[in-house]
């Protein structure tokens, strides 16, 4: 996910792919992070969300609030 600037930045006219797959990921992440114990997950969370340039972030706002 903090790759995110760097993907946006190299990929062309396909920014809408590239922001896909970073939907994509962040779904897997809150698959993931159902399994995991709330507060280390809160806390990964927060400073990509802190810094989320380009919105593609985003999402993982919702698994912090699903925790």
């Amino acid at each position: 996910m903090e790759s995110d600037g760097v993907a946006m930045e190299n990929c062309g006219e396909h920014d809408f792919e590239v922001s896909c797959a970073f939907k994509r990921a962040a779904v897997l992440i809150g698959r993931a992070a159902r399994s995991l114990p709330a507060a280390p997950v809160q806390a990964a969370v927060k400073a990509p969300l802190a810094n989320d340039a380009y919105g593609l972030r985003c999402p993982l706002g919702f698994i912090a609030v699903e925790q």
